[in-house]
């Protein structure tokens, strides 16, 4: 087995990465009023694609998990810590294809269609309704805050393993075997 991930998974582990982010400042962005209407309007269409783009994008990372599954923790990690870290993998797989559903459901809960990019509409789940919209949009907001605290865990773990002198950064990076 190697020592790294695969050249797919590290490809789909960055893309996601970047349209997580990016979906966290927009969505907060949006969530707090922070642009004029028009902008908020563009920044609603392209949060909803990325979203919606985010959820297939972890349908092949799950496939592709399941097919090929990721290498060995390093050796000097201890066990809780694997214990720790093959958690956080799974929250966020869970976070990640929940976030897409919430966020559906919170703007048809609002009585809007929702289309990724304006150019495939998907067929509505649900009607308007207030009380679906107040809990979709509070699941969807709670669970971004869980995706920022989650992400922010995952950073500060490759880092303590980093100065530790445990290449962990190195699995996902692309490059020669490390040793």
């Amino acid at each position: 087995m190697t020592d790294r991930y695969d050249t797919a998974a590290q490809f789909l582990h960055w893309l996601i990465a970047a349209a997580v982010i990016g979906l966290v400042l927009v969505g907060l962005t949006l969530r707090y009023d922070l642009v004029p209407k028009p902008t908020a309007q563009t920044l609603a269409l392209l949060h909803i694609g990325t979203g919606l783009t985010v959820f297939v994008l972890m349908v092949l990372r799950l496939g592709l998990r399941l097919l090929r599954p990721p290498p060995a923790l390093p050796a000097p990690i201890p066990p809780a810590e694997r214990l720790l870290a093959k958690t956080g993998h799974w929250l966020f797989y869970l976070l990640l294809f929940a976030m897409p559903v919430f966020g559906v459901l919170f703007v048809q809960g609002e009585g809007h269609t929702v289309s990724w990019f304006g150019l495939v509409t998907l067929p509505p789940i649900l009607g308007k309704s207030e009380a679906v919209e107040e809990i979709f949009e509070f699941l969807h907001f709670w669970g971004g805050i869980a995706v920022i605290a989650l992400l922010a865990v995952h950073v500060a773990a490759v880092f303590h393993h980093q100065r530790r002198g445990t290449p962990v950064l190195q699995r996902m990076l692309p490059g020669p075997p490390i040793g």
